[in-house]
């Protein structure tokens, strides 16, 4: 090797041991100790299982009873139920708790209704009992056609149902009669088993009332299940249709429903007793009678305040909710006046669409002790001797509003104690019908026949909106009634009853 080369390569051997001597010793590292694991989180419980909610409709049905169209909805679960009505009524029916409770929201208020039948008050005129022989067979025959249908999913059968009615000679009600139950049924229990017809209580039959025993006759099969659509027809002895009513639910749907729905709103008055309600129902009513527009075909008529000449300072107002009410039959719709001149009067009338307006005046009111005649008229009614007797003289002005319309025409009417004013049942409780259902007449007796005491009849019980509407109606709705006149007030709203049967006598078309 060139000795240059030699030189050249110590060289950089030298270089290289010179750096590596300058190069500190590494330490060794420090072996890394494992961290400690992390303690494990205890498993979640398991989520218990929710529990079933209990079942719980919610029904939409559609009423036309003698062509009056009226939308109810129904609320149920397995032991409570609620009906909201037309007209802000609405019937709570607590089968947990053997109650209803009614609930008007114009009033405000509600009131507690037991199950349990009331206790008939005592009657100066005990009824007489029936003529021997006289009864009222009542036949039944129950169908199932074998047709079946889906309806909101349920599987309705089509049943029938025919019901004569047959008095025997004897009988005090010579009426015959047929109903024809036609409709579709499906098994739906928790609609049925709370379905209100334990609030229809027994009755109370009033004194002096025509009451034949009945003697019911039933073949085939018993109307069962919730109607989901179905027709009552009720024909007279010739077979002429005398009212028909056709349901129809539009709505059945499953629903989550909050419990305030089943209680009374806490906002709300609790009142008495049922009187109670409806008298405050009817006040709140009053206010708002003419506010509304005039449906085809109704005869407006609209009431001034009573005048007073008799000199005994008998309430206005008591005098002009007895003519509301006598005056509410259809065609005719009463409606308040406020106070003022016959001018103000007459144009409060016109914007309240009224075609007539009446003037009411009690024209005298005396009472005097009863002499040997009175007595002894009042024993043969069935009372003893009145300690006063009352009579009333009311006059009435009927004056027509529209253009061109005939001269105002003058009544008068009296009445007098221990004398006795019959009214139909549907008369007592045309009010009611009126305001909850629009109802005519014939209508609320189909639907009386068809709900029957206490659930029974020809739908079983089974339409909580009938059941409700019957209950509203209470005993006056299943009875003729009898009114002793043996108060002043009632000698008054028998005379003002009198003078607007004539005053309607004489608007009736010719």
């Amino acid at each position: 090797m060139p000795m240059v080369l030699r030189i050249a390569a110590w060289s950089v051997v030298a270089v290289m041991g010179l750096a590596a001597s300058e190069v500190p010793a590494q330490k060794p590292k420090a072996p890394v100790k494992p961290k400690a694991a992390a303690p494990k989180a205890p498993a979640p419980a398991p989520t218990p299982p929710e529990p079933p909610k209990p079942k719980q409709w919610q029904v939409v049905s559609r009423y036309v009873a003698d062509g009056v169209e009226t939308v109810t909805t129904v609320y149920a679960g397995s032991q409570r139920q609620r009906v909201e009505l037309p007209g802000g009524t609405t019937i709570i029916t607590q089968c947990d708790l053997s109650r209803a409770v009614r609930v008007s929201d114009r009033a405000r208020a509600f009131a507690i209704v037991p199950f349990a039948a009331p206790t008939a008050a005592p009657s100066s005129s005990p009824p007489a009992p029936p003529k021997p022989g006289a009864s009222v067979l009542v036949r039944s025959t129950g169908t199932d056609t074998g047709e079946r249908r889906d309806l909101f999913g349920q599987q309705a059968r089509h049943l029938k149902l025919v019901t004569t009615t047959e008095p025997t000679p004897q009988a005090c009600d010579k009426k015959k009669g047929r109903i024809e139950t036609d409709g579709w049924f499906a098994d739906i229990p928790e609609l049925q088993e709370c379905a209100g017809a334990k609030a229809l209580r027994t009755p109370v039959e009033p004194a002096g009332a025509c009451r034949d025993p009945r003697v019911e006759e039933n073949t085939g099969i018993a109307i069962s299940g919730f109607p989901l659509a179905y027709s009552v027809v009720a024909s007279d002895a010739a077979g002429k249709e005398i009212s028909k009513l056709v349901v129809e639910v539009t709505a059945l749907t499953r629903e989550e429903l909050s419990s305030p729905l089943y209680e009374p709103p806490t906002a709300f008055a609790a009142l008495a007793d049922a009187e109670a309600l409806t008298a405050a129902a009817r006040r709140a009513e009053l206010e708002e009678l003419g506010t509304t527009p005039k449906l085809a075909g109704i005869i407006r008529i609209g009431v001034a305040p009573p005048g007073d000449r008799s000199g005994n300072s008998v309430a206005a107002d008591a005098m002009r909710s007895s003519l509301l009410e006598d005056f509410s039959q259809r065609p005719f719709e009463a409606v308040p006046l406020s106070a003022g001149t016959p001018e103000e009067q007459q144009a409060e009338a016109r914007k309240k669409e009224c075609d007539y307006l009446v003037r009411a005046e009690l024209a005298s009111l005396t009472t005097s002790t009863p002499g040997k005649v009175g007595g002894l008229v009042r024993r043969a009614s069935g009372g003893g001797t009145p300690a006063e007797i009352h009579e009333a003289g009311v006059a009435l002005e009927l004056i027509p509003l529209g253009a061109g319309a005939a001269r105002a025409k003058k009544l008068s009417a009296s009445a007098k104690t221990g004398a006795f004013t019959w009214r139909q049942a549907v008369g007592l409780a045309r009010f009611a019908g009126k305001l909850y259902f629009g109802m005519t007449g014939g209508m609320m007796t189909t639907l009386m026949n068809s709900s029957g005491a206490g659930g029974s009849g020809p739908l079983g019980g089974g339409d909580p909106t009938v059941n409700a509407i019957m209950m509203l109606l209470g005993p006056a709705a299943s009875n003729e009634s009898t009114v002793d006149l043996a108060t002043p007030a009632a000698v008054v709203a028998a005379a003002l009853q009198k003078a607007a049967a004539d005053a309607m006598k004489e608007l009736q078309p010719k």
